[in-house]
């Protein structure tokens, strides 16, 4: 499992509840710029209960079920098989994969 320097800055990085305020406070910025009258958030319930150690681990965690769910989009059921050992890099890149144009939606 190579880490990529991105990663581990993720990794160093343990303030997560920070991390997703930051980020909600982005979305809502753009949603209104946009014009958006309802749009959703992410929510800091986990984080402040502590089930992510670091940024890493909540992104990875936010990319895998993004990637769970195109895949149950786009071949009809969630992936099986162990996926402990991808990084994040990885997981993002399978979901650009699955999202490409050359992706064969609803085999």
């Amino acid at each position: 499992m190579d880490i990529t320097p991105r990663e581990q800055a993720m990794m160093n990085d343990t303030d997560v509840v920070g991390h997703i305020e930051r980020a909600a406070a982005a979305i809502k910025v753009a949603a209104e710029a946009s014009g958006d009258t309802f749009y959703m958030l992410p929510t800091t319930i986990w984080a402040e209960r502590g089930d992510f150690a670091n940024v890493y681990e909540y992104e990875r965690s936010m990319a895998l079920g993004e990637f769970s769910d195109i895949h149950k989009e786009t071949y009809g059921f969630r992936p099986r098989g162990d996926y402990s050992s991808m990084t994040l890099t990885d997981i993002d890149a399978e979901i650009h994969e699955m999202l490409s144009p050359n992706t064969c939606w609803g085999l």
